[in-house]
């Protein structure tokens, strides 16, 4: 912990994934995005990074509710019919291949079985879902509330995509005033290149957003848990 002025916030990044404090946010790791039978994978779109990193998803998401740490699954949700959707949204949801008589041919439909997290990860027990349909998952959803009804002040992403709804929810993170950590080898993206430009860019401007690897968190995780 630093001291400013009279005040004290915490810098370490023990401090800012104390499982005391700290939320572990799964982004959209769900069928659609991630299983070779999903909305995805069928539309031709490369998910090799999103497959690549559910082994370590899987060991993050496992050490971070052994070591007490809240675990919140985020999940993309479309109402069928796209009935929760403005015109502004279905102009963007249109470019992406909405249908309005095709409605289940699109990704993370509301009840189906491409929104459900992928099985790897064994969502349920203790976790969290917050379902969300818009870029920014606080967005008319309860995830403020609830981080704060559970006294999180941290929030730790893993996920996809690295420039889509994970950048976007580090956004609302920070503007609601939560540390945030980026676990980089837990993050992916359709195209590398979109990728690496928001890594490069979180080393090079954004110096209140942490970036590590998932081993080295499990071993801090580890070592406080003795």
């Amino acid at each position: 912990m630093k001291q400013f002025g009279d005040r004290k916030y915490y810098d370490k990044l023990e401090e800012l994934v104390d499982p005391s404090r700290a939320a572990l946010l799964v982004v959209n790791m769900m069928n659609d995005q991630c299983h070779p039978n999903g909305h995805y994978a069928k539309k031709g779109i490369d998910i090799s990074m999103h497959r690549a990193i559910i082994p370590k998803v899987k060991n993050l998401v496992e050490a971070a509710r052994t070591a007490g740490v809240m675990v919140v699954f985020l999940q993309h949700s479309v109402a069928l019919g796209f009935i929760n959707d403005s015109p502004a949204v279905l102009r963007s949801k249109t470019g992406l291949g909405a249908d309005p008589s095709k409605p289940y041919e699109y990704h993370n439909i509301e009840g189906s079985w491409g929104q459900k997290i992928i099985d790897e990860l064994n969502a349920g027990g203790k976790d969290f879902f917050v379902k969300y349909n818009r870029t920014d998952p606080f967005v008319a959803t309860n995830l403020e509330q609830l981080l704060r009804s559970h006294q999180r002040e941290s929030t730790i992403l893993c996920g996809n995509e690295t420039q889509g709804v994970v950048w976007t929810t580090s956004a609302g993170v920070a503007n609601r005033d939560f540390y945030r950590v980026l676990v980089q080898d837990c993050v992916a993206s359709t195209k590398l290149e979109y990728h690496n430009f928001i890594l490069n860019l979180i080393r090079d401007r954004v110096k209140d957003y942490d970036l590590v690897d998932s081993a080295t968190l499990i071993d801090i995780w580890a070592r406080m848990k003795k």
